[in-house]
């Protein structure tokens, strides 16, 4: 026994090798798995101050021009003659200003979604007029209960008979004991628990809350909601926002929230903590397991160890260098059930991930895009209104009825197609004929002193499907920046050209302003995508077109051969800027 020596084979090697490597690959990897797990806790309540933060704004942006809108119609003068000058009036100048009255009525509710109903209720009548019922006598005295619950409870936004109403009261209360007249917009409560469920997700409670009065609009039932109670919490303040740790009926949960600056609402959105960390300790759990299978297979495979390992891990650098080179489409696979399996699902795993983060960071830019498209839809720039206006003036004064008519036809097209908000393109031959109607609208305007020349448009890009709105800012610029500070023979031209596989757009005028200097600050606007408050739609036009069909397309803007700006809309025909599914399989 005394000459007894252990004998330390290959085996043995190996394995206490092994057991040195991964004692200290565990421990980093744990290091690792603590280090991802404060990152996804960043990366889930930045995605979640995002989300709030976006649809707060959209909302108070929205629940503000309403309120504009109410504002301005207290000076609308159906309304003061009615509610002051009532007994004064003939049956018939009432009943046509009530039919005044209620259309107006009518363009406000449908100027939101947000709107579910517009009225409007006189006293000195003794009724409202209403896009629900038209003409209502009010014989429940809903009116004059609500008037007195909005004296008593002034608000932004008023919670009523379990409905929310915005009010415009003239006087204001305080002023007169009763209003010469009530503006009610009653808001749309299921359109906005209908938003608020496509904000969330099925694990997600979502709650708008007024900050001033106790109301609560949430994607779930209310009586199912954390919030039932409608009370806002203590730590809700004006123009505030954050992300905290909750524990809500035992529950623990993650809240990310932010209060409107100027509206006194605020948008909660609740998580369970179980949701979102979950994974995180199935990770760590996993991890555990790896560390214990890993011994059992150095314990039982080491002499196949070149087999077992190297083969599955240069499968692996294969995908991460298809990866690498942006092939987002691989999946990865094994037969055996080991743990290069989960490491390959893990990757898998990954790339589906990665793929719907990339996913979802292109909707989020779609929908600003779209919602600067409404935007943009919405705008009516009011001088070209005034000037449409006073140009049909003077040829009602002059009795210029040929010329009229032309006119109004022009312009019917363009209100027509620009308040039009069914699809987001539209074919090329029907942005032109749009674009038409409002080059026709501005020749009228302009006489002899302005000419406009269209080039053809090749025949096999007429139905080609481009973003709506795309065309019209462009010339909308030539006339507004280029050629109307001219006094005599401006000139602008639009043409049609295929360079191979690129279709482009060129807008050129002849106009004297465009400098150097403003030339390159507007190629760096579109670089940078700045948006300068006259080139709003051009920068529009540019990032849809980006957006839509990636790099190689947009607009470029050059100095014209005739000493104004040329600007090119470039879209690509080819398949490339499709969007393709294809998958492969490393094996």
């Amino acid at each position: 026994m005394a000459g007894f020596t252990m004998r330390l084979t290959i085996f043995h090697k190996l394995l206490g090798a092994f057991l040195l490597v991964i004692a200290p690959l565990f421990a980093i990897g744990y290091l690792l798995y603590e280090q991802g797990a404060d990152a996804v806790r960043s990366e889930i309540s930045e995605s979640m101050r995002t989300k709030v933060h976006f649809y707060v704004d959209s909302l108070e942006r929205e629940i503000k021009r309403i309120g504009v809108l109410q504002q301005e119609y207290v000076l609308d003068r159906d309304l003061s003659d009615l509610s002051v000058w009532n007994p004064a009036l003939s049956d018939l100048q009432r009943t046509q200003a009530i039919q005044r009255v209620y259309e107006r009525l009518s363009l406000m509710q449908h100027s939101s979604k947000y709107i579910a109903e517009t009225s409007v209720y006189i006293p000195a009548i003794g009724a409202s007029v209403s896009t629900g019922s038209y003409y209502d006598n009010d014989s429940e005295g809903f009116y004059t209960r609500l008037d007195e619950h909005y004296c008593e409870h002034p608000a932004s936004i008023v919670l009523y008979e379990g409905e929310l109403f915005m009010i415009q009261r003239y006087p204001a209360p305080g002023l007169a004991h009763e209003p010469n007249f009530l503006l009610v917009n009653r808001l749309s409560k299921a359109f906005i628990q209908e938003e608020l469920r496509q904000f969330g997700s099925a694990t997600t409670e979502v709650v708008l809350i007024g900050t001033d009065t106790e109301w609560a609009v949430s994607n779930i039932s209310l009586s199912d909601s954390r919030f039932a109670d409608n009370a806002p919490p203590d730590w809700l303040t004006s123009g505030s926002e954050g992300f905290r740790a909750e524990r809500i009926d035992e529950i623990k949960v993650i809240l990310a929230w932010e209060t409107a600056a100027n509206v006194p609402m605020a948008l909660m959105m609740i998580e369970p903590e179980h949701v979102t960390l979950g994974p995180l300790q199935r990770f760590k759990y996993w991890l555990l397991v790896l560390f214990v299978v890993s011994l059992l297979v150095i314990a039982s495979f080491s002499i196949g160890l070149i087999k077992l390992i190297h083969e599955p891990l240069k499968k692996i650098v294969v995908a991460f260098r298809s990866v690498e080179k942006g092939n987002l489409d691989i999946i990865v696979g094994r037969r055996s059930n080991d743990e290069f399996k989960y490491l390959y699902t893990q990757f898998n795993s990954m790339i589906v991930q990665l793929k719907k983060l990339i996913r979802e960071i292109y909707e989020h830019q779609y929908r600003l895009q779209r919602s600067e498209l409404k935007l943009l839809q919405s705008q009516i720039n009011p001088h070209f209104l005034y000037n449409s206006f006073f140009i049909l003036n003077e040829m009602a004064e002059v009795e210029d009825l040929p010329k009229l008519k032309v006119f109004t036809r022009h312009l019917g097209r363009y209100f027509h197609f620009i308040t039009r908000h069914g699809r987001d393109e539209v074919s090329l031959n029907e942005e032109l004929a749009f674009t038409s109607a409002y080059i026709q609208i501005q020749l009228i305007r302009f006489g002899d002193r302005i000419t406009v020349e269209i080039g053809e448009m090749p025949e096999s890009c007429r139905d080609l499907m481009v973003p709506r709105i795309m065309l019209q800012p462009l010339v909308e610029n030539a006339f507004k920046y280029g050629v109307e500070p001219m006094e005599k023979e401006g000139q602008i031209k639009i043409g049609f050209m295929l360079e191979d596989d690129i279709f482009v757009i060129r807008v050129e005028d002849n106009g004297d302003q465009m400098t150097k200097l403003r030339l390159a600050e507007l190629q760096e606007s579109l670089r940078i995508h700045t948006e300068l408050a006259e080139s709003t739609g051009l920068i529009n036009v540019h990032s849809r077109l980006l957006l839509k069909y990636g790099e190689g397309s947009g607009a470029t803007l050059t100095s014209g051969e005739r000493g104004g700006l040329r600007v090119e809309l470039r879209i690509p025909l080819t398949e490339d800027h499709s969007e393709h599914s294809k998958i492969s399989e490393v094996t």
